[in-house]
């Protein structure tokens, strides 16, 4: 335990930092610690940072790392979209939900007091045939000067054929 919230150290002293103000709090107690922090022996940092839909869920908003002391060289920033169909989860006891999901990662590199973009990378769905899923679809990276590598596309065996074709 520290300062309300916990560190994990490994072998290798590798602290992992769980603030108690990332952390995910029911009436019933904490229910979640959302990784804050990582820190090497080396001084070598990384930082997350949350932020909360009104429901209370934790979604990532940004990681920064790099150099020694403040872990701050670079940055990467998560745009998320709105979900038509949002899902509601009670798992933690009381009602959280799921209503967006990752749209545009940004990356950009310390460049005095704001972060220069270096590239960003657009994210696509595909929605589930028999429910209110998705599925990541593809993954398209632009450069700062505008040039762009080609999709990565990903495809799933979402067993349609077999539903199509069972009697129930």
């Amino acid at each position: 335990p520290s300062a309300g919230g916990w560190i994990a150290e490994t072998g290798e002293g590798v602290r992992y930092s769980f603030d108690s103000i990332d952390a995910v709090t029911t009436p019933r107690g904490t229910y979640a610690w959302m990784l804050s922090r990582v820190e090497t022996l080396f001084g070598d940092t990384t930082r997350l940072e949350w932020i909360r839909n009104p429901s209370g869920r934790p979604f990532l908003a940004a990681v920064t790392w790099g150099g020694r002391g403040d872990g701050t060289q670079y940055r990467m920033t998560f745009d998320h979209a709105m979900l038509a169909a949002p899902f509601t989860s009670y798992v933690s006891g009381t009602k959280q939900v799921l209503d967006r999901r990752v749209s545009r990662i940004t990356i950009g590199v310390k460049s005095g007091a704001t972060y220069a973009v270096r590239c960003h990378y657009d994210l696509a769905y595909q929605s589930s045939p028999s429910g209110p899923g998705f599925y990541l679809g593809w993954v398209a990276r632009t450069y700062a000067s505008g040039e762009a590598d080609p999709p990565i596309s990903y495809q799933y065996d979402l067993n349609t054929e077999l539903f199509a074709a069972a009697r129930l």
